[in-house]
This record gives C-alpha cells, sequence and structure tokens, in this order.
C-alpha cells in the first residue's frame, strides 16, 4: 500500500485537534491540555480514559474514530490490518503531540 504522507498527517493533526477540543470540554479550564495529555498517555491510550473519566468515549468516538474512518475511506483497510494501523496512527498522533506541544497550546487559546 503506497501512503499519501501529506494527507496522513493532516489526519493526526486533525486526531490531535479534536482530541484537545475534547479535552477543553472535560477538563478544568486553568489545565494544560496537549501536556496532561501526553501524560495521561504514557503508559497507553487508556490513560485517556482515567483522565477524562468517560468510560473510553473520549479516546474512541473523538480520537481514534477519526484514524479509523479515514484508513477505511482511503485505503481500505479492515479487520485486523484496521485495527493496527489506526493503533499506530493514535500513537503517531501522540508522537505528534508531545513533540509539539507548544503548538497545540496556541492553537488550543
Amino acid at each position: 500500500m503506497k501512503r499519501d504522507q501529506k494527507a496522513d498527517q493532516a489526519v493526526l493533526v486533525d486526531m490531535n485537534e479534536n482530541l484537545i477540543s475534547y479535552a477543553a470540554g472535560r477538563l478544568p479550564h486553568d489545565t494544560d491540555l496537549a501536556k496532561a495529555l501526553v501524560e495521561a498517555t504514557k503508559s497507553g491510550l487508556q490513560g485517556l480514559d482515567d483522565l477524562f473519566k468517560d468510560n473510553g468515549v473520549g479516546r474512541t468516538e473523538n480520537f481514534l474514530a477519526i484514524g479509523e474512518g479515514y484508513l477505511v475511506d482511503r485505503y481500505e483497510l479492515s479487520g485486523d490490518e484496521l485495527n493496527q494501523e489506526t493503533e499506530k496512527f493514535a500513537h503517531a498522533a501522540l508522537h505528534l503531540l508531545a513533540t509539539h506541544e507548544q503548538q497545540y497550546d496556541r492553537w488550543e487559546k
């Protein structure tokens, strides 16, 4: 499968922006959202469930679903391959967030 790096990168940004928007509605106003998200996911994506106290809604519907939908639409993935690639996308998005926290903080404001 030939990847569209530019489109893939845009989706990673969308995933993070959506996650930050969701976090802004769930966490106290004075929270450094990007930092809180990075810290929460250091030991895995389920850290978002604990951070949001939402039984996984933020993680699945407001983060993973964006990447998954893109992978289905763009690359026609399904089954185990889709699950593996969605997981990779999630980790890539979080890496992007961790390496650009200040930019996401400015975007958030």
